[in-house]
């Protein structure tokens, strides 16, 4: 009865804080799109948060900043939810130094060593039967027809002695090209040069637009949409960096502020925020 008991208050503290958060945001009249208005978090993460699926939040940096922006949102306390969002991570990553099955990596050793034993008996005996056939096809008969092609070796002869009368031929008529070959050879000079002339307006098209470039120094989750189209996400770990190009604007969400640098046509942008501060920001 008592193990019961304790069981039923374990799931009664677990489900309490999600019904709490959930109460606390609609008795303050705030919708998750409010939330994400305010701080660029996607209404996915921030259902997640509220409902204790830690498992859907991006890495432990970004989830962070993300719990403590929701937390300030609707006025929770901070604290508690990074404990709950710290026990889980403490949980899921306990269990995987306990499975460690050792005893089949050595079974399949030793099936291994079984397959290898069969493979070279295979191999041996295959070459034991090729070694037992080999006598019976040392015999063979190529050594008469070889007399044969001796004599139709003799009709061929005559047939390179027409070939030379042929190239006497030919060789006259090389003669007459010779003199109009300098006739077409200046014509395509003066061609070449002129496809040269529109190569400078292609440079001057490969300019157009701007160009963006995201360097990370921490670990950083950026939403990104260039010239208002689908926007996608990148999780960009520290010494990365994205390079995008766009003809009108960027729409950019950086998850921390702190560790992202951003070099705008070729100019790097100052300081962004604090780490862990979640920005949007429209370039140009």
């Amino acid at each position: 009865m008592e193990k019961d008991e304790t069981t039923q208050r374990a799931a009664q503290e677990e489900t309490s804080p999600v019904q709490d958060l959930k109460s606390l945001r609609e008795s303050r009249g705030i919708q998750l799109k409010d939330i994400f208005e305010a701080t660029r978090i996607t209404v996915v993460n921030l259902e997640a948060i509220e409902s204790g699926r830690f498992g859907k939040l991006p890495a432990p940096v970004i989830a962070r900043s993300f719990i403590r922006n929701y937390a300030q949102a609707i006025g929770a306390d901070e604290g508690k939810l990074l404990e709950r969002y710290n026990r889980f991570l403490a949980e899921s990553q306990s269990p995987p130094p306990d499975e460690a099955p050792i005893p089949p990596k050595r079974k399949s050793f030793k099936k291994w060593i079984v397959t290898a034993c069969c493979l070279t008996l295979a191999l041996l005996i295959a070459a034991a039967v090729l070694m037992l056939r080999e006598p019976v096809k040392a015999p063979s008969p190529s050594s008469f027809p070889t007399a044969k092609p001796a004599e139709t070796a003799a009709p061929t002869a005559p047939e390179p002695a027409s070939s030379p009368v042929q190239t006497g031929t030919t060789t006259p008529p090389a003669t007459p090209p010779a003199p109009s070959a300098p006739v077409p050879a200046p014509a395509p000079t003066e061609p070449a040069q002129q496809p040269q002339q529109p190569s400078p307006p292609a440079a001057v098209a490969a300019t157009d637009g701007y160009s963006l470039v995201i360097e990370a120094r921490d670990y950083t989750w950026i939403r990104l949409s260039e010239d208002q189209s689908q926007p996608y996400q990148v999780l960009l770990k520290p010494g990365e960096r994205l390079e995008r190009r766009a003809s009108r604007s960027f729409d950019i969400d950086v998850g921390n502020a702190g560790g992202t640098l951003l070099i705008f046509q070729g100019k790097p942008l100052g300081p962004l925020g604090s780490p862990g501060q979640v920005v949007h920001l429209r370039l140009p």
